[in-house]
């Protein structure tokens, strides 16, 4: 007799007295007799169903694979609440038609630390989920602040920026700390120069050694990470918002006679730590903050060292095979108008080590931050 068996949802595998007969919907001819039906559909518990074929109609057979809901609160209130990496809503909050199965969800709330709640759903049934959220030690958002090494931190859209070069002082702790090998410059720095001779290895090991360091520490939550700045980053610093182009090559040297200080030209007395002038070098770094912070309270974005930022740079300058980074801001040595403005981009092997090359770090508000090449 024939015999159309269904389920909600659809694609459920049935057995007929043991043995895999297909996926819903189905029709099948089975013998005029009892027969045992089992439905298995993944997450699910199995449904079962004893049927009596009457040869003298269309027999049915529907299989209902029931969900449940889950009750999410948290004191205090008003967390968002993450599931699959999707904001569901902020607490308290209802789910309705969840997956039976185990759930887990990640509790965000301002000033506090981030929280997971976990638990069993059961079919036809609310599972309650419950949080007390613990007091954040962390930085406020929208706050400046100062970490564990005295790097002073402000608001730079969805990060925090320190406001001068990465020092001497702090890549010495990173080094003692780590075992990583660092080679001194070949002139006098006292411990708040910016530190120079670091490649774009260097500089992405010490933020991540920083990272787990105030982690470890409760300083900061564990979603955040320390990070170089990207290229789009650093040029929302340097006061370039509205630049054109998806990569930092087609961005580069597009917006003209736009520099650090302003538009004058050359830089006035106090912009920075650049040659006295054409041709001349002062020879040496200068402590960070040593000259006048712009509108976002952040020194050094001119002169002093060349800043890595978080990108690569296809093409590169010559050559080809290269692994070429962008540095950003002219240094000590650097008095060639062109590479002084805002825009220009110095394209080099992120490999490379100098005496004019350091970085300034950003904190970020996600540990798995994209790095792309914007």
């Amino acid at each position: 007799a024939t015999t159309n068996i269904t389920s909600e949802p659809s694609r459920a595998e049935v057995f007929v007295d043991g043995k895999s007969r297909g996926r819903t919907p189905l029709r099948l001819e089975l013998p005029v007799r009892s027969h045992e039906l089992t439905a298995q559909l993944d997450g699910w518990p199995n449904e079962q169903q004893k049927i009596e074929i009457d040869p003298q109609r269309e027999n049915a057979v529907h299989f209902v694979f029931a969900n449940g809901s889950v009750k999410i609160t948290s004191a205090p209130g008003g967390a968002v609440v993450i599931g699959n990496g999707q904001e569901l809503g902020q607490t308290p909050l209802v789910i309705e038609e969840v997956k039976p199965g185990d759930v887990t969800y990640e509790l965000r709330l301002g000033g506090y630390k981030s929280t997971s709640v976990s638990g069993k759903v059961e079919p036809q049934q609310q599972s309650f989920l419950a949080a007390r959220l613990e007091k954040s030690v962390g930085p406020e958002p929208g706050q400046s602040f100062t970490n564990s090494l005295g790097m002073k931190f402000v608001p730079l859209a969805e990060v925090r920026i320190s406001v001068w070069e990465t020092r001497v002082q702090d890549y010495e702790a990173f080094s003692r700390a780590s075992g990583r090998h660092y080679e001194p410059a070949d002139f006098q720095q006292a411990p708040t120069h910016p530190v120079v001779k670091v490649n774009w290895f260097d500089a992405m090991a010490f933020c991540k050694w920083l990272t787990d360091k105030e982690r470890d520490e409760n300083l900061i939550e564990d979603r955040q990470s320390y990070r170089l700045p990207t290229d789009r980053e650093w040029s929302l610093a340097v006061g370039l918002p509205n630049e054109s182009g998806a990569t930092p090559q087609a961005r580069d040297g597009k917006i003209k006679n736009e520099f650090p200080w302003g538009k004058q030209w050359p830089p006035p007395a106090g912009a920075g730590n650049y040659p006295a002038g054409a041709g001349q070098r002062r020879g040496t770094t200068m402590p960070v903050g040593s000259f006048k912070a712009n509108a976002l309270g952040l020194y050094d974005l001119g002169g002093n060292v060349w800043e890595w930022c978080a990108d690569t740079y296809k093409g590169g300058s010559s050559g080809t095979g290269r692994d070429w980074g962008v540095l950003r801001g002219g240094s000590w040595a650097t008095s060639n108008r062109l590479e002084m403005q805002s825009s220009y981009r110095n394209v080099v092997d992120r490999n490379e080590r100098d005496v004019i090359y350091g970085f300034r770090c950003v904190l970020a508000p996600e540990s798995n931050d994209r790095i792309d090449n914007r």
